[in-house]
């Protein structure tokens, strides 16, 4: 493997590039990062990981300070641990922008990129989530803060895929992402198509104009059955499991 980053488990990071390290997969079936990188690795770009929290202590990821907790209303974006789904914000942050060729870890897609954490999805059990008015105090901001970029990898839909409601706050959010972004050049919105195995759009916010809906498939180019599809599905990219190999990511540090 000809690695063009010292991260200690690159060479695992099939979906950056897929040499046929794991058994049965598609030698390809990658996103072709290294050519892109060619270019860019995402220097100057901040992205916000609107999700679970991040761990703030985490050494392989470069986080932009004070962040957003919109449920316990405050700047402190750590994720709550005693939820199972608390460490899923610094596993995407770190898909997105984990520090490369710091001889650590993995590196991200965009391994020169920042990361500002948003706190703002957690399980019923430990509280009340947000309202519509915090989800669009979060996506304002977002936006406020300088984000290039602001990633949902989240939803709505229940696993009967009934449509969820198009809420008006959701989407005036995503306009002014749309809008006022970047000085006026807009914010790039991306969301998840979702994890229901729908086949058609259920998530109404993917209908935005601006929104970039992102589907799943595996290590052999497939559909991977749980993510949704529909008129709206924009592109895929890799994702772990059915059928083909995990991902590898940051996970929050500790024994926890």
């Amino acid at each position: 493997l000809d690695a063009p980053v010292d991260d200690p488990n690159f060479g695992d990071e099939w979906h950056l590039q897929n040499l046929g390290q794991n058994s049965d997969a598609l030698e390809g079936a990658d996103i072709n990062a290294l050519p892109a990188w060619a270019i860019t690795a995402g220097e100057g770009v901040l992205v916000a990981i609107q999700d679970s929290g991040v761990d703030l202590a985490h050494a392989d990821l470069d986080l932009v300070l004070p962040g957003l907790d919109i449920i316990d209303d405050d700047e402190d974006a750590s994720p709550n641990l005693n939820d199972d789904g608390g460490p899923h914000g610094t596993a995407v942050a770190g898909l997105t922008a984990a520090i490369g060729d710091n001889a650590l870890g993995v590196a991200g897609v965009a391994w020169r990129a920042r990361v500002l954490p948003v706190r703002m999805i957690g399980s019923p059990e430990f509280g009340p989530g947000p309202t519509l008015g915090d989800l669009h105090d979060a996506f304002a901001f977002s936006v406020d803060a300088g984000a290039d970029v602001i990633n949902n990898s989240w939803s709505f839909v229940g696993g009967d895929c009934s449509s969820a409601p198009d809420y008006a706050a959701l989407r005036d959010a995503v306009e002014y992402a749309r809008i006022e972004g970047r000085g006026g050049l807009g914010t790039v919105v991306v969301f998840a198509s979702g994890n229901e195995a729908c086949e058609d759009t259920v998530f109404p916010v993917l209908t935005a104009p601006g929104v970039i809906s992102v589907g799943a498939v595996n290590d052999r180019d497939r559909h991977i059955g749980y993510s949704s599809g529909g008129p709206d599905l924009d592109i895929v990219a890799p994702s772990g499991g059915a059928g083909g190999a995990m991902i590898w990511t940051t996970d929050v540090t500790g024994e926890p």
